[in-house]
């Protein structure tokens, strides 16, 4: 018997939501080393809700192949991120750490830019490299998914699930070892971090430090636990085949169509299929919960809406000073 779908228009709403979360929380005026973390989690995130979102809306309720080149650029862009979310969670994790290991004698320009060059290679070498090693293992040039939109197809093989599902928990993993050393750290020596903290590049505030730990935390605790159920799910329903080149890249011309009545039938595909989906709205709106209430989120705010009041004839800055 068919069970309760909810109206697709839930999800785009939400992803379209999660977009605006990201770009408020996006700390556009106070770019350092140290925001360099939240900046690439905040973009990878924003970029997948948009992408999700505009699938979403595109293809509700039709398969028909409408955008063949946004479908050929859009996951490459999903694959990057499959590891660019978790691989940022884990900068995340890491500029902490290394906030919580500094020593002022020790605390150098040239280090400083040796941790840049490490959360940029993380955040955006670790996914380019995921989007080249993609090919390998691209079984074909993409599928159509009814409410969902074009989504990649990669072989049933141990390299594929290696690259797909396991470096992305890798990651997650190690993020979550951090993690605890960083709320270890922080109820053990807050108060000497706070001088620390003030001579940073960029004045790293104690309240940010706070809740980056706390954003790290809860995304890892939330995600983790999901990506290792999606790997549990994914090998009950397709077992690893032996890698065969030619097997695999025969059809990578051959488009495949899904409508929605075949796999919101299936219960196990369409957990497969909207747990993804869910989980980047979550990251979205984790990310606003710890960031979204801060000076440079409110600037970014008015900002947004600043055109639109005064098209109403309302100037925010005057109401601000009376």
């Amino acid at each position: 018997m068919p069970g309760y779908y909810y109206p697709n228009q839930i999800y785009t709403a939400c992803a379209f939501i999660g977009f605006i979360f990201c770009i408020i929380c996006f700390p556009w005026q106070n770019m350092s080393v140290w925001t360099i973390p939240i900046c690439l989690y905040a973009g990878w995130v924003g970029i997948a809700c948009l992408i999700m979102g505009l699938n979403s809306a595109i293809w509700t309720g039709n398969i028909s192949d409408h955008a063949p080149i946004w479908c050929d650029i859009s996951i490459h862009i999903l694959v990057a991120i499959d590891i660019a979310i978790s691989v940022s969670a884990l900068s995340i994790a890491l500029s902490v750490y290394h906030v919580t290991r500094i020593r002022m004698d020790t605390y150098t320009k040239d280090r400083e830019r040796r941790w840049l060059i490490a959360y940029l290679g993380l955040g955006l070498g670790m996914p380019v490299l995921e989007v080249a090693l993609y090919y390998i293992i691209q079984f074909n040039r993409y599928i159509i998914i009814e409410d969902v939109g074009c989504q990649m197809q990669y072989a049933a093989t141990t390299i594929a699930y290696v690259l797909i599902l396991g470096l992305p928990l890798f990651a997650s993993t190690i993020s979550l070892v951090f993690c605890f050393l960083n709320l270890y750290s922080l109820f053990k020596s807050l108060h000497s971090h706070r001088r620390i903290l003030a001579h940073t590049s960029g004045g790293l505030s104690t309240s940010h430090y706070v809740r980056l730990i706390l954003l790290s935390t809860c995304e890892l605790i939330t995600t983790t636990p999901l990506a290792v159920y999606s790997i549990h799910l994914t090998l009950s329903m397709f077992k690893p085949a032996p890698f065969s080149w030619h097997a695999i890249h025969s059809e990578y011309s051959h488009i495949v169509y899904v409508p929605s009545e075949t796999w919101k039938a299936d219960t196990l595909l369409r957990i497969q299929i909207e747990l993804p989906r869910w989980i980047t709205v979550a990251c979205a709106f984790w990310l606003f919960l710890f960031f979204g209430n801060g000076v440079e989120a409110r600037k970014n705010m008015k900002n947004a809406v600043k055109p639109l009041f005064n098209l109403l004839g309302v100037n925010l800055d005057y109401a601000a000073k009376k």
